[in-house]
């Protein structure tokens, strides 16, 4: 049977192949560094965001559990008690906040919550290479502000479908 490895191309971009099995993109996931990029485009990033190239999708994974996340979501509990801010209410808030915000990263946008980590997903297309980079910035600049997120959960508390 053929080994399926992943390997940093000259581009430093990670090169996924298609066939690995989800289990080992995860474990595989948790290995890289901090700082993933495309070709041309230098994007310093926070450790707790990863931006990759899987087969032909642009992966965008939040760890929920780092530090700044997790202050984040404590602010949100404390203008929305009794939430728990697992995976599936990360993507219920940061989905309304898109939808009300930034509508246009919502275009060919896919997610996939877990209970440590939230992925975006998009085609890979240039513009979605953009958008992808839009959402990094974006997470970071959350996580940079805790109130950004909680007075908007506090807000839109109603309109949120929480977990």
């Amino acid at each position: 049977r053929e080994e399926q490895r992943c390997e940093t191309n000259a581009h430093n971009t990670v090169d996924i192949p298609r066939k690995l099995c989800y289990n080992q993109f995860v474990g595989f996931w948790r290995m890289l560094p901090p700082v993933i990029h495309y070709a041309a485009e230098e994007m310093a990033m926070e450790d707790y965001i990863k931006k990759m190239l899987f087969g032909d999708e642009i992966t965008v994974t939040f760890y929920i559990d780092s530090e700044q996340p997790a202050a984040v979501a404590n602010a949100i509990r404390r203008r929305v008690p009794d939430i728990e801010m697992n995976g599936y209410n990360w993507d219920a808030v940061l989905v309304c906040y898109l939808e009300e915000k930034h509508p246009d990263l919502l275009t060919d946008f896919d997610s996939d919550p877990e209970a440590e980590m939230y992925t975006a997903m998009y085609p890979d297309t240039p513009e979605n290479r953009a958008r992808a980079d839009a959402l990094c910035a974006l997470l970071e600049t959350l996580c940079e502000d805790e109130e950004i997120l909680s007075d908007f959960a506090a807000e839109y508390a109603d309109e949120i479908a929480w977990d």
